[in-house]
């Protein structure tokens, strides 16, 4: 029968069941008034379920769902406890379905279920469970012997079974006996043979060295014994010396990875998720992975927005390790997959995460740097969470030894990441497509392909690919370099007759500029989202070069890929609905619209012939690093995609680039803006709005280039701008939170823009603010020096903004890291280039700033002269005991100055100190802070080996390991001149203080001093051991 049938068949059943009580209700029903007697409810049926045995600790669950009412429907349980322990309350008491924990030990338990009906009636039931407490068995102890022991004859020996151990109970009792000998020697005399600590006074006088072996058995609490063996090395003909000893320390928030190779640790298990091994923040680790058989390691800390966690790899040239961020739950929120770089990451939100170190290949050691800063260092590698372009990467071939050929790439391996060539020249920087999918998988590790992607969203996934195929690609020996296409994106912020408006003229000075005369002009590309060509501020402002080199037609809003028409066609995602930015026509304005025309606003070089060259990189969206770099060669006179009749004359004086993205300074980048230098283009460029570290912005952060933060009217850094080492100069910016001129209008940039909600545009004017909006203020003021002096370099533009003669200084004196070199000053740039002063020799020193944190302790400054030949560096001092600088070994004392700070012996704190640069010209000085973290017993990092090195040979005399305490000793040490160095092994290869291990030296690992051994014992040689851990900011003016 159907389920239709069925249904048929229960309804004429009820239908049948009501017409026969009916008539039995008339049958016996009276005459009295008509009415008829009500029907009896049937009660229900309460079914509690089946009895029950369950084990201590068990989740239990009560079922009485099949409870049942003939004439109608349950409508209440009620479970009860009515016989046993009490279990407490029940997990939703109220329903069908009921849980408890079951109690520890043996117990009986009954339950009642009350069962309610429509109609009020009730019905119980009961059922019994039965709770059984599980055996034990008793676990026996473990015995710990201490390590082996190297004596001399008559040496008293102290023997330590103290690290003995019950996992189930105690220790209860400890005995020790001579197990062995191997020699014919007297027994030693034991003393304390049956206390946790006992000793063995060797024979006082021996003729054969001997190993005496101990065994210590120890007994639990309830009788289960175990052994433990020691030896004893006793040496029967001492050598006569010295003793030279001492103590280590380690820093706080140091710790060792679980589960490194070296064979004298125990390893432990943090290979994963469920054993990630805990860790402080901020806590610096020292680890070790390797590929074949130690692939991942977790660590666990909780974690505050903005902090940084940076994986500082070993040996970059034999391994590739990776770094992930991930949830409790094992979700990548973000991840950092590079070839042959260091990792970071930057955490999202507060909380707690994992981290995970992953080896793609190879093995090295690594430095785990978690919870500093993020605007303290500089970004390394390509991350999940970038802006690029997924299922697209830039790819420069190797040069084959033939001129004019390029090596190609493994065809299997082109054919595994689906990859198609969409632009680019032999010999350039080429763009592939990447549509790598299930090829990927077969072609790297299948099981961790799928493992990963499985905890990642859909975007991640595309990018995870991505980098993934760029890994592949950069480990192939016929690129030089690979790296994700990123998307860029303008860095503005919006909300004759109005220059009035125009306030950030005046505050750099632009009137008295105006008034020079000027026997040359400039070119300026501005290279950004187009210009709109027809607005009537700028159509006689523009050159009549110009291009469009966005290839992507989904984001150039043209229809088409790259052409020369850079017209701006708009950028709205919902055109006619919102409005388009017309960010280039903003900035063009600022650079040189034109005045004297008694209509809108005026630019910075109006007074010149100075032209526009509108580039077109940017749409909807923004753009993408090919799409800029091949407006920055065509504008600077590098090869690029444009043909040849549409190739610039000659490079342009300046490039304005007001845009960029997170993530660090590509090769392919910087080879681009080097270029560009080398042709005599000022680049310049926008120091970014999210404001932070510059040094995580690009192409702020590239060499070669002038960067720009961004001011208000008051002069103080606008609350957008980014900051840091990278800042060369400041200009306004604006603020479009105040009015601090009074005149009703928000402090924006006023310039030239457009709108395009209705279906046509229309031409006007308006505010916007950002370092998008600074940076046309620099590159329109160098434009104005090379129109009054054309023979002017890009070198001699940065000299003389070194040295002063550009700016007004509004920070600090000097370089700062938030005006960098001070604001620009058109009147003064225009008069140092018309009479360009002879620039004496000149100290710079970068960092100007050094700020360790609780963690680092490695750092670099360097010294140059910024002026004529002839500087000299007579002295360099700093006042605090705990920092060490090391000078490079030059003539005049320029270059590279390597700064240690030793936090061993300092209180818990900030701690601050200067570095002192004396020159023959001028005198500069560098303030440093570092912190000091309170105790931390926990503090670790792993077996340590102590080396005795001999000053005049620099061979190791001696290797000895500290005890718990940190205490080493060194005997028989002949007359002499010693250094003491120490240092942990995590690879194995038989050398201490590789880069990614621990180390340290007495007195510091910078300032090593010798021991002299005369006659005596040396003790109190006491130094710290730990991770030596460098940040190297970028540098700054370039």
């Amino acid at each position: 029968m159907n389920t239709s049938d069925q249904n048929s068949f229960s309804y004429m059943n009820l239908i049948l069941l009501l017409a026969t009580m009916l008539l039995m209700l008339s049958a016996c029903g009276g005459g009295g008034g008509g009415g008829s007697t009500p029907v009896a409810n049937i009660i229900p049926n309460a079914v509690a379920g089946g009895d029950q045995q369950v084990t201590e600790g068990d989740s239990v669950t009560l079922d009485g769902t099949a409870s049942s009412d003939p004439d109608g429907n349950i409508t209440g349980y009620v479970w009860q406890q009515i016989a046993g322990t009490s279990v407490g309350s029940l997990n939703d008491a109220g329903e069908g379905k009921v849980s408890f924990t079951a109690p520890n030990g043996d117990h009986d338990l009954t339950f009642q279920l009350t069962v309610t009906d429509n109609d009020t009636a009730n019905d119980t039931d009961t059922v019994n469970v039965a709770v059984s407490a599980q055996s034990v068995s008793n676990l026996a102890p473990t015995a710990n012997a201490g390590d082996d022991i190297f004596a001399d004859e008559g040496d008293v020996v102290s023997l330590d079974g103290r690290a003995s151990s019950d996992s189930d109970g105690t220790v209860d009792h400890y005995q020790w006996s001579l197990f062995n000998k191997d020699t014919g020697e007297s027994d030693p005399v034991l003393a304390g043979a049956s206390s946790a600590e006992a000793t063995a006074t060797l024979p006082a006088s021996m003729t054969t060295d001997t190993v005496y072996t101990y065994k210590l058995t120890v007994t639990d609490n309830l009788g289960a014994t175990n052994s433990d063996y020691v030896d004893i090395t006793a040496n029967a003909n001492p050598v006569t010396g010295q003793t030279v000893s001492g103590s280590i320390a380690i820093p706080p928030g140091n710790r060792v990875d679980l589960d490194t190779l070296d064979p004298n640790t125990t390893p432990g298990n943090n290979d994963s998720i469920g054993f990630a091994q805990s860790m402080p923040n901020p806590a610096v680790v020292g680890g070790y992975s390797r590929n074949s058989d130690d692939e991942y390691d977790y660590y666990s800390a909780t974690l505050s927005a903005g902090e940084a966690i940076s994986l500082l790899i070993g040996r970059k040239s034999e391994a590739d390790l990776d770094l992930y961020l991930k949830t409790l739950g094992g979700t990548t929120v973000d991840a950092s997959l590079s070839y042959d770089s260091d990792e970071s990451v930057t955490v999202p939100s507060s909380g707690t995460y994992i981290i995970e170190v992953h080896a793609w290949s190879g093995a090295s050691a690594y430095h785990l740097v978690i919870g500093e800063n993020a605007t303290a260092v500089a970004s390394n590698g390509y991350r999940l969470s970038d802006d690029f372009v997924a299922d697209e990467v830039l790819v420069r071939h190797k040069p084959a030894v033939k001129a004019g050929v390029e090596l190609q790439l493994d065809n299997t391996l082109m054919t595994n990441l689906g990859m198609v060539k969409q632009a680019g020249q032999a010999g350039d920087i080429q763009l592939y497509r990447v549509k790598p999918q299930k090829n990927l998988q077969a072609f790297a590790d299948s099981q961790l392909f799928s493992s990963r992607v499985r905890t990642m969203s859909s975007s991640q996934q595309q990018k995870y690919e991505t980098l993934t195929s760029i890994k592949l690609l950069a480990s192939d020996p016929s690129v030089a370099f690979a790296e994700p296409n990123r998307i860029l994106k303008p860095l503005a912020t919006p909300n004759d007759t109005d220059y009035g408006l125009q306030w950030h003229y005046p505050q750099i000075g632009l009137p008295a500029a105006w008034d020079e005369t000027y026997a040359s002009s400039a070119k300026i590309a501005v290279i950004d989202t187009g210009v709109l060509l027809s607005h009537p501020d700028l159509t006689n402002q523009l050159s009549a070069d110009g291009y469009d080199f966005i290839s992507s037609t989904s984001i150039s809003a043209d229809g088409d890929g790259i052409d020369n028409n850079p017209d701006d066609p708009g950028d709205s995602s919902n055109p006619g609905v919102s409005n388009s930015s017309f960010h280039g026509t903003h900035v063009a304005g600022t650079v040189a619209a034109e005045s004297n025309n008694s209509i809108g606003g005026a630019g910075v070089t109006w007074k010149t012939s100075s032209q526009i060259v509108p580039v077109r990189v940017l749409g909807v969206g923004g753009g993408t690093t090919y799409d800029v770099l091949q407006g920055v060669k065509w504008a600077s006179g590098q090869v690029n995609d444009a043909p040849a009749p549409d190739q610039l004359a000659a490079p342009v004086d300046v490039i304005n680039l007001s845009l960029g993205g997170s993530g660090s300074c590509g090769v392919s980048e910087q080879a681009v803006y080097s270029a560009a230098k080398a042709n005599g283009v000022t680049v310049v460029v926008a120091a970014g709005n999210s404001g932070g570290n510059a040094a995580n912005f690009s192409p702020a952060n590239c060499d070669d280039v002038l960067t720009v933060s961004a001011v208000g009217y008051d002069k103080s850094l606008a609350y957008y701008s980014n900051f840091g080492l990278d800042i060369d100069v400041a200009a306004p910016g604006g603020n479009m939170s105040q009015d601090l001129d009074g005149n009703g209008d928000p402090d924006g940039v006023y310039s030239t823009l457009g709108d395009d909600t209705p279906t046509y545009v229309t031409y006007n004017y308006d505010y916007y603010h950002g370092t998008s909006m600074a940076t046309p203020h620099v590159a329109g003021v160098i434009g104005l020096m090379k129109s009054a002096n054309n023979t002017l370099t890009p070198d001699d533009i940065e000299a003389m903004l070194i040295n002063g003669y550009l700016t007004e200084d509004i920070g600090p004196t000097g370089f700062d890291t938030s005006f960098g070199h001070g604001l620009i000053r058109a009147d003064l740039a225009v008069t140092a280039a018309k009479n360009p002063p002879v620039i004496p020799p000149n100290l710079a020193v970068y960092p100007g700033v050094l700020d360790f944190g609780s963690i680092f302790t490695l750092a670099t400054l360097t010294a140059s002269n910024t002026g004529a030949s002839g500087l000299n560096i007579i002295g360099v001092s700093d006042n605090q005991s705990w920092l060490t600088v090391t000078e490079p070994e030059t003539t005049d004392g320029l270059g590279t100055y390597t700064v240690h700070v030793d936090r061993s012996g300092l209180s818990a704190g900030t701690h601050n100190a200067t570095i002192s640069f004396d020159s023959n010209n001028n005198d500069i000085n560098v303030n440093v802070s570092m912190s000091v973290g309170p105790a931390d017993a926990s503090a670790d990092v792993g077996y340590i080996y102590v080396q005795l090195i001999d000053a005049g040979t620099d061979s190791v005399v001696d290797t000895v390991t500290p005890n718990g305490s940190g205490a080493y000793s060194f005997t028989g040490v002949q007359d002499g001149d010693y250094k003491i160095v120490a240092g942990t092994d995590y690879n194995n290869d038989g050398a201490i203080c590789s880069r990614g291990e621990a180390c340290g030296a007495y007195t510091s690992l910078y300032d090593q001093q010798t021991v002299n051994v005369s006659g005596s014992d040396e003790s109190g040689n006491n130094f710290t051991v730990g991770h030596d851990v460098a940040f190297t900011p970028a540098s700054a003016a370039r």
